[in-house]
């Protein structure tokens, strides 16, 4: 027979356990909410409820914050960029876009790609947080328009056809050095940048296979000579 107080006890078993359990919910999101993870390769950055910075964090692994405070990541090492006919984006460090178009000598105007892989451990974290807050608006604002400058002004000192042949590393070359000499004060270095081999409008392409047409047989008696 199941009386009153019998139900009231059961009753109480179950507010009981509840709370129990929101006990155990409670300290396990507190944990999570205390805690953030720094991978190989990031900086934290711990803000205060206001957005004052407390903190940059370049320790690998589990580390413990107030449950008030926000974490903010960024990626350090070996970030991509990628000119190869995307749409505009950032990403952690990361760009991509459309592809590039300058003029080479002469005024002939040349479509080409361009990768490259950069890092920022040379970097004062701290200021450059405190500057863009955004990694993302840092490489919008700081990386791609430099960049882009140069990438843009260097094949006007190449003709077509030198672009479109050896003097595509050299201007790949070129381009690394001197974005990295701009960016030094930043601590961006890039390690390597490469350019595909360019497209020209038909009438550039065509007057290019008539030079290299016309250098076959001279080059071919040379070598027989």
């Amino acid at each position: 027979k199941i009386t009153a107080d019998a139900v009231v006890t059961k009753g109480n078993r179950y507010v009981k356990w509840a709370g129990y359990v929101m006990v155990a919910v409670t300290l396990i999101v507190g944990a999570f909410a205390s805690s953030y993870y720094t991978a190989n390769g990031q900086v934290s950055f711990i803000t205060n409820a206001g957005g004052g910075l407390v903190q940059v964090d370049e320790t690998h692994g589990w580390n413990a914050k107030a449950p008030w405070q926000n974490v903010t990541k960024w990626d350090i090492f070996s970030r991509d960029v990628e000119y190869t006919g995307g749409d505009p984006s950032f990403t952690q460090g990361e760009i991509g876009g459309p592809f590039i178009q300058a003029s080479v000598n002469g005024g002939a105007i040349a479509t080409f790609s361009l990768t490259g892989t950069y890092d920022l451990s040379n970097a004062d974290y701290e200021q450059l947080f405190t500057t863009f807050r955004s990694q993302d608006r840092f490489t919008r604002q700081v990386i791609q328009p430099e960049l882009l400058k140069i990438a843009k002004s260097t094949p006007s000192g190449f003709s077509a056809v030198e672009f479109r042949g050896s003097g595509i590393v050299t201007a790949a070359d070129k381009i690394l050095v001197d974005t990295n000499q701009r960016l030094e004060d930043t601590g961006v270095v890039f390690t390597v940048i490469s350019i595909g081999n360019p497209d020209y409008p038909d009438n550039i392409d065509a007057a290019i296979a008539g030079v290299e047409e016309a250098t076959i047989p001279f080059s071919v008696g040379w070598a027989c000579a």
